[in-house]
C-alpha cells in the first residue's frame, strides 16, 4: 500500500545540461560519497522525460519540444516490487496536473550499495514497464525480478539513515505490511547466509 503524500513535498530539479546527465553521474558519485547521511549511496532518484506542447498566438496547438528532464530524490519507497515504483510514479504524474505537457517516460534509479550498480527501471507511457537492468560503470545487465533483495535492502538502509526532509526529498513509509516486512526479513537471512557461505569458502580454500 503506497502511503499518501503531497505534490508540495517535492521539487523538481529540470536537467539543463544533458538530458540523462545526472544519471551518467550516478554511480560513480554513490561509490564517492562518504558522508554520514550518504553513506550508503544517494537518494532512489525517479527521473521524468516531458514533452512539452507550446501553443500559438490563436491558441491552436504549435509545435512539440522533447526531452525535457526534470527529477528529484525519493527515500522511503518500498522497492521490493517494481509494481510499487511504478505505482507511485504514476501517481507523482498525476498530482503533477500537467497542461501543457506530458511525461512520456520514466527512469527510476535504485542504487544497490551490496553490488555498487544501479538498478534502473525503464517505463514508457503508455506501454508501462519497458525494461528493468542493473548498471555499472562497465555495462547493462538484465536484471531478474526474483532477485533483487540487495535493491531493497539499499533503499532501507538509505531511509532510516537520512532522517531529514528538504524541498529535493520525499519521505515514505517502508516496511508498511506484512509481506514487504517478510521480504525484508528473508533479504536479511539470505544475505548474511551467502555471506556465511562466502567466508567458509574463503576458509576452506
Amino acid at each position: 500500500m503506497l502511503q499518501e503524500f503531497f505534490i508540495n513535498e517535492i521539487e523538481e530539479t529540470i536537467e539543463n545540461d544533458e538530458l540523462y546527465g545526472v544519471m551518467n553521474k550516478r554511480i560513480a558519485n554513490c561509490k564517492t560519497y562518504m558522508s554520514i547521511e550518504d553513506k550508503f549511496g544517494l537518494g532512489d532518484i525517479c527521473y521524468l522525460v516531458k514533452e512539452v506542447q507550446t501553443k500559438s498566438f490563436l491558441g491552436i496547438a504549435g509545435k512539440k519540444i522533447t526531452k525535457i528532464g526534470s527529477y528529484h530524490y525519493v527515500y522511503g519507497l518500498d522497492t521490493s516490487n517494481v509494481a510499487y515504483i511504478s505505482a507511485y510514479i504514476s501517481k507523482f504524474i498525476q498530482k503533477l496536473n500537467l497542461t501543457n505537457s506530458k511525461v512520456i517516460q520514466s527512469i527510476f534509479c535504485v542504487y544497490d550499495y551490496f553490488t555498487e550498480k544501479d538498478l534502473r527501471i525503464l517505463i514508457k507511457f503508455p506501454g508501462g514497464v519497458r525494461k528493468i537492468f542493473y548498471l555499472d560503470e562497465q555495462e547493462a545487465i538484465e536484471a531478474n525480478l526474483e532477485n533483487l533483495r540487495t535493491v531493497f535492502l539499499s533503499s532501507v538502509l538509505r531511509s532510516w539513515n537520512t532522517r531529514k526532509i528538504n524541498n529535493h526529498d520525499l519521505y515514505l513509509e517502508e516496511l508498511n505490511n506484512i509481506d514487504s516486512f517478510n521480504y525484508f526479513i528473508d533479504s536479511v537471512h539470505l544475505l548474511i547466509k551467502g555471506l556465511v557461505l562466502f567466508l567458509e569458502n574463503i576458509i576452506n580454500n
